[in-house]
């Protein structure tokens, strides 16, 4: 293994542990990185939407992108005060580090990001959705 793989192994089961440890849905970047995407889009990319990255020694980052700079600086404000850490301040739009151990920063970067989760069924409710499945199915090949 080269240094190079191992930095990229190492690097993807940070955010791989973090997202399976919170239920969250990975998914790719343009350069093929993972993030996790959230709900809250800017621009037509993975990574224009807000997201959670890996890519610090420090910690996990955050990317955020809101439509007003009011919105930016209530949010750059609050997560300041948080502890996280200041990265790449701009208009509208920001980047920050976190501890994703710190239970407050993460709940802070939970709310601001509004990351898709994975849902948990239950046997019974796997059940009502393979009939559901099933049905679908017979019906598109009738």
């Amino acid at each position: 293994m080269t240094l190079n793989q191992q930095k990229t192994t190492e690097k993807d089961s940070i955010i791989v542990e973090f997202s399976t440890m919170h239920r969250l849905k990975l998914s790719k970047d343009g350069c093929g990185d993972l993030i996790i995407k959230g709900k809250k889009y800017v621009g037509s990319r993975p990574e224009d939407a807000c997201h959670i990255f890996e890519g610090y020694s420090t910690g996990l980052g955050v990317s955020l992108n809101f439509k007003s700079a009011k919105r930016w600086n209530r949010a750059r404000r609050t997560l300041q005060d948080a502890g996280a850490q200041l990265h790449q301040n701009g208009d509208m739009d920001g980047i920050f580090v976190f501890n994703p151990a710190d239970k407050p920063q993460v709940a802070l970067v939970m709310s601001f990001v509004r990351p898709r989760q994975k849902r948990i069924l239950s046997d019974d409710q796997r059940r009502v959705l393979a009939d559901r499945m099933a049905v679908a199915r017979n019906k598109k090949a009738a």
